[in-house]
């Protein structure tokens, strides 16, 4: 199955503990260490120029890079499939789900849903290998089950481009783990 969170930065903390607190800390965490990133590239870009004027902005970002606008976005399916689990569908403890789960095919191609940057691309506790895209506006994608990725932190990706698979065969244990719990905002 692939879980893929939709997640909004209101400046809020989550009042409830364990895995949504988690989530929202790595992409806290992600989030700092990519405008960090950024600030040693251009540091970096205007050392290299010398006494010439320095290259503006990132270069290997798209001009046709699309911010996320929740009313009028069009989102891509990340994963052919079904979809299990809609957002807002409630779920073992009657909590409201904010994301989406699809079931699909082991070894599934995994798609960007939106245009954006992979700001982490890592383990996170009981969800596998997860994909955190930022889609701009504080809007982040969190694809949940991935058996590899084929991104690289701080890669910009378009909707519908390959970044990744899911695993070879769907593990039943985490499956259960990840009933339950959902993410919110941080």
């Amino acid at each position: 199955t692939l879980d893929l969170k939709l997640l909004h930065d209101d400046g809020k903390r989550p009042a409830a503990k364990g895995d949504t607190n988690d989530l929202a800390a790595l992409i806290k965490q992600a989030d700092d260490a990519m405008q960090q990133r950024d600030k040693d590239l251009t540091a970096r870009l205007k050392s290299a120029a010398g006494k010439g004027p320095a290259p503006s902005g990132d270069p290997t970002k798209p001009k046709a890079l699309r911010t996320l606008e929740p009313a009028d976005a069009k989102m891509a399916w990340p994963v052919a499939g079904e979809i299990t689990y809609h957002a807002r569908d409630t779920d073992t403890t009657g909590k409201p789900r904010l994301g989406v789960t699809w079931n699909a095919l082991p070894k599934a191609v995994v798609l960007a849903p939106f245009d954006g940057r992979a700001i982490y691309v890592g383990p996170a506790h009981d969800h596998g290998l997860v994909l955190i895209m930022s889609h701009g506006g504080d809007y982040h994608s969190v694809l949940m089950g991935l058996g590899h990725a084929d991104v690289t932190v701080g890669q910009w990706l378009l909707a519908g481009e390959p970044v990744g698979s899911l695993a070879d065969a769907p593990d039943k244990r985490s499956e259960e783990r990840r009933v339950g719990k959902e993410c919110r905002s941080r």
